[in-house]
């Protein structure tokens, strides 16, 4: 299935989906688990450096934006950590003070 040409709630379902596993499901499980065997064929081996479930959520929610690539981070220092690491000496950032409610 090309998702591409899909519209925007078959692509919400289905987006990053390309999951086969020894059931031939057509939507993947989500796995509750910390850790994963070592050499797997995500090759993930912790949840906080990657597995299956954020990078399918990822591929998907790049599908929806249209976008090759999308991050998802599990806190939000993790996220305000990458971008900080993004910026350049003379970089100007524009910040909100405060907590959303």
């Amino acid at each position: 299935m090309n998702i591409k040409n899909r519209k925007f709630q078959t692509r919400a379902v289905h987006g990053g989906c390309v999951y086969v596993g020894n059931t031939g499901a057509g939507i993947p499980p989500v796995f509750l688990t910390s850790t994963l065997e070592a050499e797997n064929p995500d090759d993930s081996n912790y949840t906080r450096s990657g597995n299956s479930n954020s990078r399918l959520l990822e591929e998907c929610l790049a599908s929806l934006e249209d976008a090759r690539f999308a991050t998802c981070f599990a806190r939000g220092v993790s996220a305000i950590t990458a971008i900080v690491s993004t910026l350049k000496s003379g970089d100007i950032v524009v910040a909100r003070q405060g907590v959303l409610h």
